[in-house]
């Protein structure tokens, strides 16, 4: 089953901790924005073809990143940019 957490900080995805498949969903419970950066891992953005190196969930935003690999990763969700 898919897991979640919840965004008290800003996250950092880490390279080689995720398997092929793997879904984790990320809560903004709060109302300030928070700051994804993806230092290790090459995550793109459903539907834009760039690499993001980091990208900010609004406050009470959520997003799921879904692992095509442990270094590559696809994040779809409401609030990114």
């Amino acid at each position: 089953a898919g897991k979640h957490i919840g965004a008290q900080v800003d996250l950092v995805v880490p390279a080689s901790t995720f398997n092929t498949g793997d879904a984790v969903t990320i809560i903004n419970a709060s109302a300030s924005d928070k700051t994804i950066t993806c230092s290790a891992v090459t995550m793109y953005l459903a539907g834009d073809t760039t690499a993001k190196t980091s990208l900010t969930l609004a406050g009470r935003g959520m997003a799921t990143v879904l692992f095509q690999s442990s270094s590559v990763a696809y994040i779809s969700g409401s609030g990114l940019s």
